[in-house]
């Protein structure tokens, strides 16, 4: 277990590489401590200082014969080592590493010495490579950043040092408190799962909020998220995420792969772990204010209160776009507003109360809408009007702050003139906003993680746990034999012909085929197939038949050996230094609901994750599919099919019967098993799976080793 108590709460800390020298590191690390107010010991350590202000500078770590919590490292990357050696040999628990030259700068090497030494130690490092950490409950700012925090309810772990100093200048900004602000840097031993786990019992904290660029440890991070986002007194956890784009995603010779770049992947996890994300930096403190301002309770329906149309038609659509229900107000409510309202005032929601409107007709429209039980959350949208007293607006609701029940957002349209008030009623702890659409969004996140708890995904898909006869032993001794001599081949793209044959022998639904290799095997296929059919060429050079003529479709049976010469021959043709081993043919599909693509890939953090979505020729044209991280679960299942458009299609229409989903259950947990036993698989793509009433069947398939 890890000393973060030593960490974040130390009595005595030592400064290496504190300095005298402007603008440098050391000195900044130095005078944040110092300026801080920090209530315990402070010892710099120098060899080439005497004395920092009326402080004596040590020379090393040994020289200091008191006791020490806490370690903060700023020295040139090559000195760390002996540094650390030094710290743990003389007891001292924990140790931040400011410096950089690790890792992130090609020397893994000088990392995993640190890594070894603290290890050794049992020393709590945080680093390194990283700004430091800000605890301004205690008055300690072990940073060298420029600004610093007021005390509040806000977490903030931040993989970038930078990033994070942004962050704390655009709170305080916002007057948004913290309670621990810590830059995790190259996470050599701490990462967020550990700090977060040490958050569980810090009642001051209320909200976590986390800029991630990849995460170490997701099964354990996962854990200690939904430890902390669950159950009784949940507190949210929201994610800024980078590398959300194709152009951060590693390029896939799949389908699959292409698609799932790493942030798909991320994406399964967030998901499945109920963490926020924001798309943006503005979105991201858009949610943080709004549930540091506001307890979490249902926000669901909502009231506007605007002083002018446009505003107010702005924030309805935007609550329609994004899950809220504008409040049927109250008979009583109505009668209310319609006496004490002018007479050209809108009571319908929402409320216009017109450009003429006093703080007073704000405030006690207010009143009348807290009082309605059918009004959950309440957003006061404000434009700069002559009659419109903004700072008196702003004085009357921060005295009638503790009256305001429900959670509120507060829009100030404008500029120059919103400036003085928005501070004010953010420094008394309210949400503002610049615009209609952000209060809107922000009130969204908070209803939707009030309702999380309560609102399990729907069994509409009719899915249960299935029965499954697990592959025998020969079948799981065959597929191991196929790997073994295919990667004594050097192949690692496993083409369809030999992949649904690994498919069938985990007793997954394929249909029945057969590899033709001479015009006569072709002659005796056409008597055991009375229906159309499909010839697909089969090379282990060829993953994309149709590209080179490979495919041909809808073949009658009687035309099976001009056919399959002809196939032969536009192969050799587009792609003359292929290795053919055969044609694989097979009978078309009549009909089905729909085309799915299923599939898995394997990400190095957070290892194999399956795929369900639209499938067909137009797959990467629609994208529409959705991930789910290992372990397979039905609630995992429901969440995903619930998020595809394609999903409504598999319900049926029409008078068309629904899909079999039971058959796409089992699909998806024999993959897992699958993948489970063979976790050498690096990619798995089915495209198309033909799903109907009746069942499904895998129409093509291709497979990757790692």
């Amino acid at each position: 277990m890890h000393d973060l108590k030593s960490l974040f709460s130390p009595r005595s800390i030592a400064v290496v590489g504190a300095s005298t020298r402007p603008e440098s590191v050391g000195r900044a690390l130095f005078e944040n401590l110092r300026l801080s107010g920090f209530k315990g010991k402070i010892f710099p350590v120098n060899p080439k200082v005497k004395r920092l202000g009326s402080l004596r500078c040590y020379s090393s770590l040994s020289e200091i014969q008191e006791k020490i919590d806490l370690a903060l490292i700023a020295v040139p990357a090559i000195l760390v080592p002996d540094i650390l050696r030094e710290a743990g040999r003389i007891k001292i628990k924990a140790a931040v590493i400011i410096s950089a030259g690790f890792k992130e700068a090609g020397r893994n090497d000088l990392e995993q010495e640190i890594v070894r030494i603290a290890k050794h130690y049992r020393l709590t490092l945080l680093g390194p490579n990283c700004l430091g950490f800000i605890r301004p409950r205690n008055c300690l700012n072990a940073t060298f950043a420029s600004v610093s925090s007021t005390p509040g309810s806000l977490a903030f772990l931040s993989q970038s040092g930078a990033l994070g100093t942004a962050f704390l200048d655009k709170a305080q900004s916002l007057s948004l408190g913290v309670s621990l602000f810590a830059s995790v840097g190259n996470k050599a031993i701490l990462d967020e799962a550990d700090i977060i786990n040490y958050l569980q019992t810090d009642k001051s904290t209320k909200v976590l909020g986390l800029y991630v660029e990849q995460f170490s440890r997701p099964e354990i991070l996962g854990r200690a998220i939904r430890r902390f986002n669950r159950g009784a007194g949940a507190r949210p956890v929201v994610v800024l995420k980078a590398g959300a784009t194709a152009a951060g995603a590693q390029a896939s010779v799949s389908h699959t792969g292409a698609m799932a770049g790493n942030d798909e992947i991320y994406q399964a996890f967030f998901r499945d772990n109920s963490i926020i994300r924001a798309d943006s930096m503005s979105d991201f403190f858009d949610y943080l204010q709004i549930f540091t301002s506001n307890k979490i309770v249902s926000a669901r329906r909502l009231a506007i209160i605007t002083n002018a149309g446009g505003p107010g038609v702005l924030a309805a659509d935007a609550a329609s776009r994004r899950g809220l229900i504008l409040s049927q107000l109250g008979r009583a409510t109505l009668a209310s507003l319609k006496k004490n309202l002018p007479a050209a005032a809108s009571m319908a929601n929402p409320i216009d109360i017109l450009g003429d409107a006093s703080p007073k007709r704000y405030l006690d429209t207010l009143k009348m809408i807290l009082t309605d039980d059918a009004v959950e959350s309440i957003l006061i949208l404000v434009t700069p009007q002559s009659m419109t007293k903004i700072e008196e607006l702003a004085e009357i609701l921060l005295k009638h702050r503790r009256s305001l029940s429900k959670p509120l957002a507060i829009c100030l349209m404008g500029g120059a003139s919103m400036s003085s008030a928005s501070l004010s009623l953010r420094r008394a702890g309210l949400a503002v906003f610049d615009y209609p659409e952000q209060a809107v969004a922000a009130l969204a996140v908070l209803a939707d993680f009030y309702d999380k708890e309560k609102k399990k995904v729907s069994n509409v898909f009719q899915i249960k746990m299935p029965s499954i006869s697990w592959p025998e032993k020969r079948a799981f001794e065959r597929v191991t034999k196929i790997f073994a001599h295919l990667r004594s081949q050097g192949i690692k793209e496993i083409p369809e012909f030999q992949a649904l044959e690994i498919l069938r022998l985990y007793d997954l639904p394929v249909p029945k085929f057969f590899i033709l290799r001479s015009q006569a095997d072709a002659a005796r296929a056409r008597k055991i197939f009375p229906e159309p059919l499909a010839l697909k060429i089969a090379s282990y050079d060829i993953l994309h038949k149709d590209e080179v003529g490979g495919v041909s479709l809808d073949v009658k049976p009687e035309n099976l050996v001009g056919a399959y010469k002809d196939i032969l021959a536009r192969v050799k043709e587009r792609k003359p230094g292929a290795a053919i081993e055969g044609v694989l043919v097979m009978p078309m599909v009549s009909s089905s609901l729909a085309e799915l693509i299923v599939g898995s890939v394997s990400d190095s953090s957070f290892g194999h994750s399956l795929m369900i979505g639209w499938g067909g020729i137009y797959t990467e044209t629609i994208k529409d599919v959705s991930f789910t991280l290992l372990p397979l679960t039905l609630e995992k299942i429901r969440r995903m099919l619930s998020t595809l458009r394609v999903g409504k299609i598999l319900l049926g229409s029409r008078g068309q019967k629904p899909a079999d989903f039971q058959s796409l259950v089992r699909l998806l947990f024999t993959l897992e098993r699958l993948l489970f036993d063979f976790p050498e698989i690096k990619e798995i793509d089915l495209n198309p799976v033909a799903i109907s009433a009746e069942g499904l069947q895998i129409l093509d398939a291709r497979l990757i080793l790692s």
